[in-house]
């Protein structure tokens, strides 16, 4: 076996059996940049319906959240781990806001354990609240389809998971009860890109993948230079403290938007014990959508 390949797979055949021993959302947050994000709900940590309230709506500096699409390199330390893209539309059919997401792992970590993930989240225009999450998850042998519903008003999630594999086995139903405006996973990230990023200050808002609500707090950390294949950028970063509650694991995640009023999102990277992840901007395009969300900083 040639040196590079040795040097590569150790470390992979590592963070298998680190999975084995570890929760479901662990193994996704290392393989793919999709679930880097959904590390924002799995790691929060959790708060009743009444807790998780977000702070009252402050007069900010809202902008626009651009028509985008947002290519990313995703690597393993070094090493190439697969592809991700993100897609930010106006649904033409309401006054929606839909944002879909998919992660491709790349040839050799496939080899090992194959991702093919697509997200795709409803967000109503005029508040900037999710109205629905779909994630339908093809990893290894596992295939599932899972929608959550976020009905205005009614401040409840309501959940429905079933098995691709086995299509006539039951649909796993479930309801739980939520502070009214929630973020989900894919949202959340651009729910941030509307905040005023004022440096040593935070933003703190509720998310729900289904289950109990999170509330999330993110540091506006400082100013950085960032370079990508898509070029270099001036940034400020961000911190969401994911890494605290229920997720007993060291680490850190950081995120990096664009200094500017359009915040667009540069790169990700979660440091954790097996290695550092990172989702790098290989390439965008973007109109402005026409939507803004109230400033929920403090």
């Amino acid at each position: 076996m040639k040196p590079t390949i040795s040097r590569f797979l150790a470390p992979m055949q590592s963070i298998r059996s680190f999975s084995r021993s570890s929760t479901p959302v662990i193994y996704r947050v290392i393989l793919t940049l999709i679930f880097i994000f959904a590390m924002m709900v799995a790691t929060g940590k959790p708060r009743s319906a009444a807790e998780a309230t977000p702070q009252p709506a402050k007069t900010s500096s809202a902008v626009e959240v651009e028509n985008q699409t947002l290519n990313y390199n995703v690597y393993w330390r070094t090493a190439s781990a697969g592809l991700a893209s993100i897609r930010v539309n106006r649904d033409p059919a309401s006054d929606q806001l839909q944002i879909t997401g998919d992660a491709h792992s790349s040839r050799f970590v496939s080899s090992l354990y194959r991702v093919e993930d697509q997200f795709e989240s409803l967000v109503a225009l005029k508040s900037f609240c999710s109205v629905r999450i779909m994630k339908r998850i093809n990893e290894g042998r596992r295939h599932r389809e899972t929608i959550v519903d976020f009905p205005p008003g009614q401040k409840t999630a309501q959940l429905q998971d079933r098995n691709l594999i086995l299509p006539a086995s039951p649909i796993r139903k479930a309801q739980t009860a939520t502070p009214g405006c929630v973020q989900d996973v894919l949202s959340a990230l651009f729910y941030m890109q509307t905040q005023p990023f004022t440096v040593g200050k935070s933003v703190q808002f509720p998310v729900n993948d289904g289950g109990k609500t999170y509330n999330v707090t993110v540091e506006i950390q400082q100013r950085e230079t960032i370079k990508t294949d898509a070029g270099t950028f001036q940034t400020i970063r961000v911190e969401p403290k994911v890494f605290e509650g229920l997720f007993h694991q060291a680490g850190r995640m950081y995120v990096w938007y664009t200094d500017e009023p359009r915040h667009r999102l540069v790169q990700l990277k979660a440091r954790i014990s097996v290695g550092t992840i990172t989702a790098s901007l290989a390439s965008s395009s973007g109109t402005p959508a026409g939507t803004t969300a109230p400033g929920v900083g403090h």
